[in-house]
């Protein structure tokens, strides 16, 4: 611990251990400690080190269906995580089942046997709904993670992740403030490959905050986002990755991310510490940025909290990061082969294939009500079972 008395806790976000660092690792032409030797240090000092862990650990498993890729890493890459220091990994993300339930048990086995502890999974809902509690400096911590609803969702006969529920999540924290000194609760979720929330994310975190706990944490966009102190709470917004390499060139915000430190004292004042990093950007590894690096991409961190503290410049932004996402969403909806989308993209018949405006309103009614929403969702399903 750095400082007699005061609890800290260090988090980071995203960690798929793939590609390049799991290559070198199992080849033997690197070692953990080159890969992530640079932030030990940091965990090392602190009561409490906590990271994503953002697929499973496992040999074991077939992929489930889904859209979207199916990741897992080798169960040896567990020595990342015990090199940083690591004693703690949240598993409620869009990945954690991705090799179904014995994913699932193999990772959360590994991690246990390692001295890891994990919360936001488990091998049916109840399981995964759990908090898990740390005694430290004479004081209680307790942990509550869940992730947005995606095909890796726990159910009451299967395992997987904790499905973000607001009314169960707001049971949990009011079952684990009970219980607790301070309550932690770490979200994955947001819409990915930007720097900038949604304004209803915002909302909801924000609600959390007002729910008598000590932080609010969340990650998944794979870019850092901002944070702000609202009314006495800590809430981040996106943590970006920790370790995550993947085969194809990325552009820069993927290879940056935030480490927090929390530090509560025992007047219970939290107080937070950021540590900016870079990992997998030229070198499979994860570096502390320090010097004019550091500064600069503190600013950056300025000016994404600055939208935060304006409502029209949230807006705003929000509205642009959402053009990119424009085409590929009423391409899927609209033209259901892969084949056909590419054929019509490179035709750049991209132009006509936008659905007329009374769709446009039938699709925004029938997703923004909640009772159309949740037929459309439970008639999907039947059809996926079919």
């Amino acid at each position: 611990m750095d400082e007699i008395n005061n609890i800290s806790v260090v988090i980071g976000g995203d960690c798929c251990p793939v590609g390049r660092p799991q290559a070198g690792l199992l080849n033997g032409s690197t070692t953990a400690d080159a890969i992530v030797g640079s932030v030990r240090p940091l965990f090392a000092k602190s009561d409490l080190g906590i990271v994503n862990l953002e697929c499973p650990l496992c040999e074991r498993g077939m992929p489930i269906t889904k859209t979207g890729v199916c990741m897992r890493a080798h169960s040896e890459m567990i020595q990342l995580l015990t090199c940083m220091g690591i004693n703690m990994a949240t598993l409620a993300n869009n990945h954690i089942r991705d090799f179904g339930d014995v994913g699932v048990m193999d990772t959360i086995e590994l991690c246990a046997a390692k001295g890891i502890r994990t919360v936001g999974a488990g091998m049916n809902l109840e399981a995964a709904r759990q908090p898990i509690y740390s005694s430290v400096q004479g004081r209680v911590v307790a942990f509550v993670n869940a992730a947005e609803k995606e095909f890796g969702s726990a159910t009451p006969h299967r395992a997987g992740a904790n499905p973000l529920d607001v009314i169960d999540l707001v049971r949990d924290l009011r079952r684990a403030r009970s219980q607790s000194d301070h309550v932690i609760v770490i979200v994955h979720g947001g819409l990915e490959l930007n720097h900038c929330p949604s304004p209803g994310s915002v909302k909801l975190l924000r609600f959390l905050a007002e729910q008598g706990v000590t932080a609010v944490i969340r990650h998944h966009s794979h870019y850092v986002q901002g944070y702000e102190i609202w009314k006495g709470v800590p809430v981040f917004y996106g943590l970006g990755n920790m370790l995550f390499d993947l085969d194809t060139p990325m552009e820069a915000g993927w290879h940056q991310g935030l480490l927090v430190k929390l530090k509560i004292s025992p007047e219970n004042e939290c107080t937070v510490e950021l540590y900016p990093i870079m990992q997998c950007d030229g070198s499979p590894s994860v570096k502390l940025l320090e010097g004019d690096d550091r500064e600069q991409a503190l600013r950056k961190i300025d000016e994404y909290r600055a939208l935060l503290a304006d409502e029209n410049a949230l807006s705003k932004a929000w509205a642009e990061a959402l053009q990119p996402m424009r085409e590929d969403y009423f391409s899927k909806l609209l033209i259901p082969s892969y084949t056909m989308r590419r054929i019509i993209r490179r035709l750049g018949l991209m132009r006509f294939v936008y659905p007329g405006a009374w769709s446009v309103r039938y699709w925004e009614n029938l997703l923004r009500c909640d009772a159309h929403r949740e037929a459309l969702i439970d008639i999907l399903k039947q059809e996926t079972k079919a």
